[in-house]
Formats: structure tokens, C-alpha cells, sequence
């Protein structure tokens, strides 16, 4: 097999090509770890499922109201504004899914929902974190008990268990430690 740390290192450090990113996502790109923290934790704490809809998407996003419309506050205005650009990410998103639904299912495949989970790594990898901190967070978002595995039971969200299910002051504290 060989060392995998050494891919890792090799990989990492080949030159990186260039990556435009769709309009609708780069109001949400470049986030730091302490609002990446933020999403994860209005999400953890109230989603039944990783199927997301659009209305919940923008539930789970909103601690980044501020960010994404461009204010210092949380005004009427800038919830508009939010509104707008999370309903372009989340018709954007939905449109990837149709196109790989219609390929597998065909004309009939058809879906009004995203899966949470993909679009969160999908803001934990376009974030300031450096690579190194994306993977580890989100092994932490998922492994729930800290012993460094990642069980069936962690992934699951029914019966009030699974994904982000940490005791609230732990989680925070290594956050505050490792990532500002």
C-alpha cells in the first residue's frame, strides 16, 4: 500500500488549477471557520433529515445573512438580499441534482430538494480554512463522541442522534482553540 501521509503531502502540494465558481455560489465562499461553526450548528440542532428544502436551506444559512448581503446589520434589506442569493445557491444546487436525476432516471427524475450534507462540505471546502483544518473539521462535525472513529449511529439524523449531536460548551472550546 505505502505511505498514505506521503500521497497526501504529494498531492497537496501539486500546483492547484484554476476554479470558477458559479455566481449563485460565490456569495457563500470564503467563509472563516467561526461562521462555517455557525451553519453547522443551526443545522445540527434542528434538521430531521439531509434532505433539504429550499425553505429550510435558507433557515440552515442564515447565521451568514450578513455576509452574503454585503451589511454590518441584520436588516429587512439584507434579509432580502440574503433571500436572494440563497434561493440562487439552493436553484443552482437543485439543478446540478436534476441533471445527474435525469441521466440515471430519465425524463421523470425530477428533485425538489438538496442534500444538506453535500452543500455544507461544499462551504467547508471553499472556506479560508486551510486544507489540513477543512478535513479534520469535518470529521469533527460528524464523529460525535470524540473517540476518533466514525460510526453508523454519528451519521444518522432520526431518533435525536447523529451529526452534530456534541455537547455545545466541549465542541465550542476546541473550535475556539483550533480554528481562530
Amino acid at each position: 500500500m505505502g505511505n498514505s501521509t506521503s500521497q497526501w503531502d504529494i498531492i497537496l502540494s501539486a500546483p492547484k488549477p484554476s476554479i470558477v465558481l458559479d455566481p449563485a455560489v460565490t456569495r457563500f465562499d470564503n467563509l472563516n471557520a467561526v461562521d462555517i461553526e455557525k451553519v453547522w450548528r443551526c443545522f445540527s440542532s434542528s434538521a430531521t433529515s439531509m434532505a433539504t428544502t429550499r425553505k429550510e436551506m435558507r433557515e440552515f444559512l442564515s447565521p451568514l445573512t450578513t455576509q452574503v448581503s454585503g451589511t454590518s446589520e441584520l436588516t429587512p434589506d439584507a434579509k432580502k438580499e440574503f433571500e436572494l442569493h440563497a434561493n440562487a445557491l439552493f436553484d443552482h444546487w437543485v439543478s446540478l441534482v436534476n441533471a445527474e436525476a435525469k441521466a440515471s432516471m430519465g425524463p421523470e427524475g425530477s428533485i425538489n430538494y438538496i442534500d444538506f450534507m453535500e452543500l455544507f462540505y461544499a462551504l467547508v471546502f471553499t472556506s479560508k480554512m486551510k486544507v489540513a483544518e477543512k478535513i479534520e473539521y469535518l470529521f469533527m462535525c460528524i464523529d460525535c463522541d470524540f473517540d476518533g472513529d466514525i460510526e453508523f449511529e454519528e451519521v444518522r439524523l432520526d431518533e435525536g442522534r447523529g451529526a452534530g449531536r456534541r455537547a455545545g460548551a466541549e465542541r465550542q472550546q476546541y473550535i475556539t482553540h483550533h480554528y481562530n
